[in-house]
């Protein structure tokens, strides 16, 4: 079993390195994830888990998703 804690907080801090990275606003991420820009500013806050779609958007906005999913893989495996 996973532990939601550390997968939100992995998932957080990818989305806010990934939106500075690409030198977007706020509300330039939140179209891109196809959510409002107040949900975005939750998630990379934590204050909810993203949804499956959230996640697709995300997944197929970075430039190497494999990286994400190995930092996923991590948290999980990590009891």
């Amino acid at each position: 079993m996973y532990n939601e804690i550390k997968v939100k907080k992995v998932l957080m801090d990818e989305f806010r390195s990934q939106r500075i990275s690409h030198d977007l606003s706020l509300e330039e991420m939140a179209e891109i994830l196809e959510i409002t820009p107040r949900a975005y500013i939750d998630l990379e806050n934590g204050r909810y888990m993203c949804k499956a779609k959230v996640l697709i958007n995300f997944l197929l906005f970075l430039d190497n998703s494999e990286e994400l999913i190995k930092k996923l893989r991590n948290t999980t495996d990590n009891k």
